[in-house]
């Protein structure tokens, strides 16, 4: 009956079933059928049967969780927590304990409609009315979205072992390549490094050990570092080398991956320490040094149209759209939200407006300033959509929305001292599902994007 979900209504008049119970107390078993007098068939369903002789499907045998002497259906418990207001999904699978009672532990994925004030508390209470205790997950994991398969079930979680042992040794020793290029950098080899000067004369002007350069620089060759071959021009690469050799010193090294897989993000040091300037500063010279001046005139032709208006640019830099526009649009009303511990003051303080709320504000442009990782609500899209005047427009400029199989090595960055919210285009357009975000890559910048979304009938 249409009343009923998960109903197959009553057998056939030559259809016999039965539901097995490992206890009286059970409510659903292990479905079997025959037809006639044939051989009982193991269905590997769970099922139960209500009082007007319906039989109920309750879930799938493998996928049912042993609690002692109970079977528990995690689509049960998923249509529990989906009742609950302001969750939009949930995934609710089984794991082994380490022990060896048999026992199953309950996990659930849960997505809220806003995770910013999601409470764990209020979550479990409400969920408690609603279920048994034995029916209660051992294990909430809140996140922005379960990941599915094409057909519209989630994706099961892989299980992971080593690589052969030859990939395994490569990725062992990688760390010498990022070496070699600090070592390069430290000696002052790599200012040598014109295409015209060859190591003995590196080595002589800068008084080293002539045949450890050849060694080092015939090293770096082979694996690709360097090249003795006309190259493509390169961009000032210092400022980059400075920050990653410094965090490899410091928030990238293995205490601090260590740290936080113990503590979580919100308990990791980086959010408890204070920021070394020198870090500080070579963190604002490489995001938003001379180097991205090129990459944000190019994002400021995208948004030039619409100006003069009222702006809110939110950022972990000091400002870099702001101070473009209060130059060359000086009618626009510019506010700015500086995000996070690495943030700077702005060149153009004089001709902004800091702000830490938005509460009772609207924008004809919000510009997310490499900032879309950070987990605060200032940078959530829905929330900033929101604050949209009625045909505004909200423009993400990220330099990092990797793809899924460019440079992985950024989330030891998110991890230790960034944030892993949206951090790649899928993410990003399955989080954007009301809409379709206009997503253009900038020309010679691999993990480049400008995003950019309407207000959209949503928020009307």
């Amino acid at each position: 009956p249409p009343q009923l979900p998960y109903s197959i209504g009553s057998p056939m008049s030559n259809i016999d079933f039965k539901i097995e119970k490992i206890c009286p107390e059970e409510t659903s078993g292990l479905l079997k059928i025959r037809i006639g007098q044939g051989e009982w068939i193991n269905t590997g369903d769970r099922a139960e049967q209500d009082k007007q002789g319906h039989v109920i499907i309750t879930g799938r045998e493998t996928q049912s969780i042993r609690r002692g002497d109970r079977w528990v259906s995690p689509q049960e418990i998923e249509e529990a927590i989906l009742n609950i207001l302001g969750i939009k999904d949930a995934y609710v699978y089984k794991l082994e304990e380490i022990s060896s009672t048999g026992n199953e532990h309950i996990i659930a994925e849960v997505v809220p409609e806003n995770i910013f004030i999601f409470s764990y508390d209020k979550f479990y209470n409400t969920l408690s009315e609603i279920l048994p205790p034995y029916k209660i997950p051992d294990k909430i994991i809140v996140k922005e979205f379960i990941e599915k398969t094409e057909q519209g079930k989630p994706k099961r979680k892989p299980c992971y072992q080593l690589p052969d042992r030859f990939t395994f040794m490569k990725h062992l020793m990688a760390y010498k390549r990022s070496e070699i290029i600090f070592s390069l950098y430290e000696t002052g080899i790599l200012d040598q490094l014109n295409g015209h000067t060859n190591p003995i004369q590196i080595a002589i002007n800068l008084g080293l050990d002539v045949n450890a350069v050849e060694e080092l620089l015939n090293t770096a060759e082979k694996l690709g570092i360097i090249t003795a071959k006309p190259a493509h021009e390169n961009n000032n690469m210092q400022p980059f080398i400075r920050l990653e050799s410094l965090l490899s010193k410091s928030y990238s090294c293995r205490d601090y991956i260590e740290d936080v897989l113990k503590k979580g993000i919100i308990g990791r040091k980086f959010e408890k320490q204070e920021i070394n300037n020198d870090f500080l500063n070579a963190y604002q010279e490489a995001m938003h040094g001379d180097a991205s001046q090129a990459r944000v005139l190019h994002g400021y032709r995208k948004i030039k149209s619409l100006l003069p208006c009222t702006i809110l640019e939110i950022t972990v830099s000091h400002g870099t759209y702001s101070a473009i526009i209060s130059k060359s649009n000086p009618r626009s009303k510019n506010y700015l939200l500086r995000i996070g511990k690495l943030s700077a003051s702005s060149s153009s303080e004089d001709k902004v407006i800091p702000i830490t709320e938005l509460d009772g504000k609207t924008f004809d442009l919000i510009i997310i300033n490499n900032a879309i990782h950070y987990p605060v609500l200032h940078c959530d899209i829905h929330y900033l959509l929101s604050h949209l005047s009625k045909k505004g427009v909200l423009f993400i400029d990220d330099i990092f929305l990797s793809e899924e199989d460019s440079f992985p090595e950024i989330t030891i960055d998110w991890l230790t001292h960034g944030g892993i919210r949206l951090k790649t285009l899928k993410e990003v357009k399955n989080y954007c599902h009301y809409s379709t975000p206009h997503i253009m890559a900038v020309p010679g910048y691999k993990l480049h994007y400008f995003i950019i979304i309407p207000r959209g009938n949503d928020h009307e």
